[in-house]
C-alpha cells in the first residue's frame, strides 16, 4: 500500500473505514442478539457467512456457556475483536459521534473474548492516554463505563439468562497453556520444518524457528514502532496504538494464520509509516 497511501487523497479511505466499521458492529451485533432469540443464524455465502462454514457455525469454537460469541461476517470472534481493536484508536478519531465508538465498543464486548476485553481495556487506560497526551475526566469516564458495561454482560449472562461463566477462569487458557511448553525446550536454530503458527504468536515462533526466529521476528514488528515513536498528529498516534494493541494481543491470541489479521494489521502499518500530508 506504501506508493498508494503516500500519494493519495485519504478523505474517502477514512470515510469508507469509519462507515464500514461501524456496518459491520452493528450486523454483529444485530447477530449476536438474533442468535440468542431464534437459535439460527443468518447464513448468505460469500456475505454474511465464509462458505466452508455454511451450516457448521454452531459447531465452531464460539460457544460460551450455551451464549455464542459475536462473529459478524467472519464467523470468528476473537478475530473480528483483533481487526477492529486494531482499528479502533483510529476510528475513535475519525468518529466525532459518540454513541456510534460505543456502538463498535460494545460489538466487542460481545464478542466474550477475554483477549479482546483485555486488549480494549488497555487501549481505554493506557492507549487513550498516550493518543490524547492527558490523563483527562474523559479518559476515566470511558474507563469506567467499560467497566460497567462488561461487568453489566456478565450479571446479565449469570443472574439473568442463568448461563455458565466457566470460560472466564479456565485455567488452561482455551487450550492455549501448552504452547508456553516451548520456553523449557527451545532451541537457538529452527528444529525442523515449519508446521504452523498457532495463537500464541511468540511462542509458536519460537517453537517452529528457534530463539534466533524469535528475535529477528521481533525486529521486524518492533521496527515500525521505533520509527514512529516521535509521531505528534493524533491520528498517527492512533495508529502507532492499533499496531501496539495488536502486538500485545499476540502474546494470547494473535491468529496471525487467519486471512483478515495481517491485511488489516499491514493497513495499519503502511498508514502509519506513510508520509502523507492527510495524516499530520
Amino acid at each position: 500500500f506504501g506508493n498508494y497511501f503516500e500519494r493519495a487523497r485519504l478523505d474517502y479511505l477514512m470515510d469508507l473505514l469509519r462507515k464500514g466499521l461501524l456496518l459491520i458492529a452493528v450486523y454483529g451485533i444485530f447477530l449476536f442478539i438474533y442468535r440468542l432469540v431464534t437459535g439460527d443464524w443468518i447464513e448468505i455465502p460469500f456475505l454474511t457467512v465464509n462458505y466452508g462454514d455454511l451450516g457448521g457455525l454452531d459447531y465452531k469454537h464460539i460457544n460460551r456457556g450455551g451464549i455464542f460469541k459475536l462473529i459478524s461476517t467472519y464467523n470468528n470472534g476473537n478475530i473480528y475483536g483483533i481487526c477492529v481493536l486494531m482499528l479502533l484508536p483510529l476510528y475513535e478519531r475519525l468518529e466525532k459521534k459518540g454513541w456510534k465508538v460505543w456502538i463498535v465498543k460494545a460489538s466487542l464486548l460481545l464478542t466474550l473474548s477475554r483477549t479482546v476485553w483485555i486488549g480494549l481495556v488497555v487501549y481505554e487506560l493506557a492507549m487513550q492516554f498516550y493518543i490524547r497526551r492527558e490523563f483527562s475526566k474523559t479518559v476515566l469516564r470511558q474507563f469506567a463505563v467499560l467497566l460497567v458495561g462488561l461487568f453489566g454482560l456478565l450479571s446479565v449472562i449469570y443472574f439473568v439468562m442463568g448461563q455458565n461463566l466457566g470460560f472466564l477462569f479456565d485455567a488452561n487458557l482455551g487450550g492455549r497453556v501448552s504452547e508456553f511448553g516451548i520456553l523449557q525446550d527451545f532451541t537457538f536454530l529452527p528444529p525442523g520444518p515449519y508446521h504452523v503458527i498457532a495463537e500464541v504468536v511468540y511462542m509458536s515462533i519460537l517453537k517452529n524457528f528457534g530463539l534466533l526466529g524469535l528475535i529477528l521476528f521481533l525486529l521486524m514488528m518492533v521496527t515500525t514502532i521505533i520509527l514512529s515513536l516521535d509521531a505528534r498528529s493524533p491520528l498517527k498516534r492512533a495508529l502507532l496504538a492499533g499496531t501496539v494493541l495488536y502486538l500485545m494481543l499476540a502474546m494470547s491470541d494473535g491468529a496471525i494464520m487467519f486471512i483478515p489479521v495481517m491485511a488489516v494489521y499491514w493497513f495499519v502499518v503502511s498508514l502509519l509509516i506513510s508520509r502523507n500530508p492527510d495524516l499530520d
